[in-house]
């Protein structure tokens, strides 16, 4: 709708030093000359169109959720969701089952043991061939859950798409995927209804040994997956091959980190690049600094490769869309809704998503309170760089920060919410982490809108 949403268009120039990307006139000494085009909110402060945006949201969402059976007991057949402590409880239990799953196991059949899967979709093994992929890769965290229910919901409803989505999950173990953080990812996809998805581990992690910053440990399951990678690639490689639709719509919403070019380069050793059915390829990709930052030299080769796709198979060539939140918003120009989705969702969103399931609504809790603490970890990072703490200041700000201990919630909601509640000290913590220090500090959960602009710009 040109009411909601206007575009910037020509190529794609990026700064490799800054992770930055912007949108150029001519393609004239660009190493990745690709076209894009870049969707943008066409008034940024209309309230009305921002309201239509959150409906829509919410809708997809829920729309989606409604198509599971119910996650409780096989046993207990469809009956009221359980209260949150005992969802939490089987959270808990479930979180304990995946982790002790045998390497290479499906975490889905554990989740199935006593939740379900959509009802709509034909199981995995009597899948009918679809015209149309859906192909995602991403690193699975909640706006990404949240992006994929929403696309698969509408391209059911737009396209008849007839197959779940291949899903790749890109983890990285170093940087995110301490404690417990990789089975709550896992549990979250399953309980949208994915019979299977795939697990990439970067191509720089060549020991299966990386020491997460927060926990300081070596995930058990690094190893394996870091062994096996290549043999994931060679499975996404095959489903790719066998793939006899027209379209592809692609879903970048994690960085690379080098899986993107394995991808891309294992099928041409195997002489299927272009691939056989020569389909269109659509690409949409979520570029903000953290993704662009993990993108190596070999994925933007492999993702110029992709995007010079149709030409080669003989259709026209759609641009690259490029979504990134604070353009996409009007950039200094955003309304105060955009922040994140703890502040632009639907009020009862989390109330709908509880009552309809409860598992799923534990689940994106308990890996809110897990992953944000890494983000709000004051001895990792210095907050107050740029804008420094007076003496008095920091001497109360040291106090707050010897309190902080990353695995337990409780002296992290703490801490939070004695920098919030200190005038002083929370004026000057950066305006991206205001927003998850007084959701800590107040019981809430706070999370990025970041990826879900993709469907609210494919569904305005």
């Amino acid at each position: 709708r040109p009411d909601l949403i206007k575009y910037e268009e020509g190529y794609w120039r990026y700064d490799e030093e800054k992770a930055y990307v912007e949108i150029v006139a001519s393609p004239a000494g660009l190493p990745h000359p690709m076209r894009v085009k870049r969707p943008v909110v066409a008034c940024p402060s209309n309230e009305e169109h921002l309201w239509e945006m959150r409906r829509v949201l919410h809708d997809y969402l829920l729309g989606h959720l409604y198509t599971l059976d119910c996650h409780i007991s096989k046993d207990g057949g469809r009956l009221v969701y359980p209260l949150q402590p005992e969802a939490q409880a089987r959270l808990d239990g479930l979180v304990k089952s995946v982790r002790a799953q045998e390497d290479g196991g499906n975490p889905v059949d554990v989740v199935r043991s006593f939740a379900t899967e959509i009802q709509r979709w034909p199981r995995s093994d009597s899948r009918q061939p679809s015209n149309r992929m859906m192909l995602v890769y991403s690193d699975m965290e909640p706006d990404d859950i949240m992006c994929i229910a929403q696309l698969w919901t509408w391209k059911a409803e737009l396209h008849g798409m007839a197959s779940p989505p291949t899903v790749i999950m890109a983890v990285d173990f170093a940087k995110k995927e301490g404690g417990e953080i990789l089975e709550k990812k896992q549990i979250m996809t399953a309980l949208i209804g994915l019979p299977h998805f795939h697990i990439l581990t970067p191509e720089s992690d060549t020991t299966g040994k990386q020491v997460n910053k927060n926990s300081k440990t070596v995930h058990p399951r690094n190893a394996w997956l870091q062994s096996n990678r290549q043999a994931e690639i060679d499975k996404i490689c095959e489903e790719l091959v066998k793939f006899t639709g027209k379209t592809i719509d692609f879903y970048i919403i994690a960085p690379g980190l080098g899986n993107l070019a394995g991808i891309v380069d294992r099928l041409k050793d195997k002489g299927s690049w272009p691939l056989p059915s020569k389909p269109t390829w659509r690409v949409s990709l979520y570029s903000g600094q953290y993704n662009m930052g993990g993108m190596t030299a070999g994925d933007l080769e492999a993702l110029t490769d992709i995007m010079q796709q149709p030409a080669m198979a003989g259709h026209s060539s759609a641009p690259l869309v490029d979504l990134s939140k604070f353009p996409f918003f009007g950039g200094k120009d955003c309304h105060a809704w955009t922040a994140s989705l703890t502040t632009f969702a639907s009020p009862n969103l989390t109330s709908h998503i509880s009552a309809r399931a409860p598992l799923l609504g534990a689940a994106f809790a308990s890996f809110n309170d897990e992953f944000n603490a890494g983000l709000v970890n004051p001895h990792l990072k210095d907050f107050f760089a740029k804008t420094p703490l007076t003496d008095e200041e920091a001497s109360r700000y040291e106090g707050y920060k010897a309190a902080f201990v990353i695995d337990k919630g409780d002296t992290v909601r703490t801490f939070c919410k004695c920098v919030v509640e200190d005038a002083d000290i929370f004026k000057k913590l950066p305006g991206f982490k205001k927003s998850t220090f007084k959701a800590f500090a107040y019981g809430g959960c706070d999370s990025p809108l970041c990826d879900q602009l993709i469907f609210a710009y494919e569904r305005p």
